[in-house]
């Protein structure tokens, strides 16, 4: 009985220690996320409608835009602090609070090569 035991435990053990844990690199997607989150924790990126975030074979991408030169430059440094960013491509746009008009509601006379209906139809989307 011994006899047998002892192969089978060695069999099991062998089979146990070649399982060896596989590193799964993140998506472009995890690495935006693993950016957003980043940012987001700075809490002083979002008064002009924040910062969207692309990544593409671990690039990023930083569009938006910011209060400064100084908060781009943070942002930059973020999003290049971040896990497995292989670079940065900032396309940032310095703007100062109070400069950029709220996008205008359109009115019907802005659809006069359509029909009244489906002017209608646009302005009751956009609310």
């Amino acid at each position: 009985m011994k006899s047998i035991i002892m192969p089978l435990l060695c069999v099991l053990l062998a089979a146990c220690g070649t399982r060896e844990a596989r590193y799964t690199p993140p998506t472009d997607a995890d690495i935006a996320a693993s950016v957003r989150v980043q940012l987001a924790s700075e809490g002083r990126f979002s008064s002009l409608g924040g910062i969207q975030v692309a990544a593409n074979a671990g690039v990023v991408t930083l569009t938006g835009m910011v209060e400064s030169k100084e908060a781009s430059a943070r942002a930059e440094s973020v999003a290049r602090s971040t896990t497995e960013v292989q670079g940065v491509v900032n396309d940032l746009q310095v703007i100062r609070p109070g400069t950029v008009e709220a996008p205008q509601t359109p009115t019907s006379s802005d659809f006069s090569s359509v029909s009244a209906a489906a002017a209608a139809d646009v302005r009751n989307s956009l609310r």
